[in-house]
Formats: structure tokens, sequence, C-alpha cells
């Protein structure tokens, strides 16, 4: 073996990696001949010829570099050579921009138009606020509600949003994570009357899911706390829950919420049956009004046989409870 391993070797050294054929292969062959010096998976033996060609790949130009790149790896090359790479490789700019370094994306945001701005942020680049405060309107949209997934915006981009008037951003993060005190002493100091009545609805919403959640598992031995959940049910006597709140129910608190006397929307039937939870999806076919299941309701009832059985059952439950 230990000859056979001496001969496969030298012959590799021989009739591939001469200078004489190894060179003009990395100008007629480039992808062969990258997975030939970055592949090969011989310790020693392959380190050696990747230093004795290092220079040779670094001179070439980016056509033929790229395969040499993709072959050893993006993050082993400078900034520079990365973002370059980026705009010679553009098959799927989305798997380079996720090998890149953070110096290669901080180079690459320099250096890109906003298409690619929102593209960065979309696959995980955090940008600073003041590379956010660059962006119009329009583009710092984009880019926000891909970073970092519009749950976890500073203080001082929520201050840039409110700076900017962008309340389609700023209404549906206070909704969903709050606001802190001293954000909403800013608020209610803007005099902005529409401001100030969105962020009191958006902040009611917030609070309703928040008791859905603490409720959940916040009383006795971890089994929810009744008690508290149906004081809450008592005080919105009359009104109805957002949807976000109504979606977080689990199974104990849709019941608490039927025998209060609520039904849920459209959306949340939706919300519910698409999940396809069987014992919720059970009382949701048992309790709720048949002219609350709208089209898309009735769509995924019927694609799935689990629900379509459930909603028969249901209904015979109706027809003999009728007869009694």
């Amino acid at each position: 073996m230990t000859i056979a391993a001496i001969i496969l070797l030298a012959g590799m050294t021989v009739f591939l990696f001469n200078p004489l054929i190894f060179l003009p292969l990395c100008l007629i062959a480039p992808r062969q001949a990258a997975k030939s010096l970055y592949k090969l998976d011989i310790p020693i033996y392959e380190e050696f010829w990747q230093k004795a060609y290092g220079w040779w790949v670094a001179i070439l130009p980016m056509w033929w570099k790229k395969y040499f790149i993709q072959a050893r790896g993006i993050e082993y090359y400078s900034p520079s050579v990365q973002v370059k790479y980026y705009f010679a490789y553009m098959e799927k700019p989305e798997d380079v921009i996720a090998k890149m370094t953070s110096e290669g994306q901080d180079m690459l945001w320099q250096k890109s138009d906003d298409s690619v701005r929102i593209l960065l942020a979309q696959n995980g680049y955090q940008p600073s606020v003041e590379q956010l405060k660059q962006l119009n309107d329009v583009v710092l949209s984009h880019v926000l509600k891909a970073y970092p997934r519009y749950r976890t915006i500073s203080q001082e981009v929520l201050q840039l949003l409110l700076n900017r008037k962008m309340l389609e951003l700023f209404i549906p993060f206070v909704a969903n994570n709050g606001l802190s005190p001293k954000m909403i002493s800013k608020v209610f100091a803007s005099n902005d009357a529409e401001l100030i009545e969105n962020t009191q609805k958006a902040l009611e919403r917030f609070s309703e899911k928040q008791t859905v959640v603490r409720t959940q598992s916040n009383g006795t031995y971890g089994h929810g706390n009744g008690e508290e959940w149906q004081l809450f049910l008592d005080e919105k006597k009359g009104k109805s829950l957002c949807l976000s709140a109504e979606c977080s129910m689990n199974l104990w608190q849709y019941e608490y919420f039927h025998k209060a006397g609520f039904s849920l929307s459209a959306e949340a039937i939706c919300s519910f049956l698409a999940g396809g939870e069987k014992e919720m999806c059970k009382l949701i076919l048992n309790f709720e009004p048949k002219e609350s299941f709208n089209a898309k309701a009735l769509a995924l009832i019927a694609a799935n046989p689990k629900l379509k059985s459930l909603q028969l059952l249901a209904k015979q439950a109706d027809v003999d409870g009728n007869a009694l």
C-alpha cells in the first residue's frame, strides 16, 4: 500500500501539479484545477501544493480566481476579494453572503446598492444605526422587516422611526414587543394625536397577548392561572380580543373563552385550523358558529382528512343534540 501511495503521489506530481501542466489547466479548466488544489484531502502533500501555487492563484483575474475561492472557502480571503467574488459569482448570492466574514459583509454594504443591502439584511447582516439613517424610507422599511426579523429593535432605531413618522413599522413593533417607559414618554410628549392613539391601541394588544401567555403557566403547580384568566375575560365582556391574543390561547384558555360567551374571529379560526392541533380544532368545530367559518377555513378543513372527520363528528353531535 505504501509503494502504491508513493507511485500515485509521484504520478500526480509529474502529470498534474507539474507547472507546465497545472498552470495552463487553471486557465483552460479552472473548476477542475481548483478542486485538485483544494479538495485532495491529502495532508502535507495538499498543503505543499497550496503554498506552492498560492502566488499564482493570487494574481489570477477574478473570472478564474472565483473557482479557487469557491473551492477553498471565501472566509480565507480579504474583505475586498470577498466583495469582488460576490459580484463575480452571482448564482446564489444568499449562499455567498452567509459564508462571508463580518468584515466582508461590512464592505459589501458600503460598496453595494440598496437591493444588495436588503439582501444582506435578509441573510442576517446587522447594520448599525448610522447605516440605517443613511437609507431612504422605502429601503429602511425592507431592511427592518428583515433584520433582525423585526423583533429586537434598539431604542435608537425606534427613535429613528418616530423621527421619520414611519408608523407602519413603529406601531406593529409596539403591538408585538411593548415599549419602554422612556419611549412611552417620548410618544406622549410629541403631541401627535394619531401617534398617541395608535400607540395606545398597540400597547393594549401587547397587554392582551402578554396576559394570555402569562396566565398559561402562572398558576398553582404550573397548570395555569384560571382565576386571573377568568377575571381578564370578565373585564373584556362586550369587546373582542386582538388576533395575536386569540391565536396564543391554549386548550383550557379557549374553553374558558367560549364559556364566557366569546367567539373566535374568522382569522383566528383559520390560524388554528392551519396548525392542525387535534384537540383545539375539535373544540373549535364544536363551539364556533357556522357563520364564523369563511371560505379559507372550509378549504383548510376540506384539505385535511382529520379535520374533515372532526367536522363530520361535530355535525353529528349537533344533530343528536337537537334530536334530544
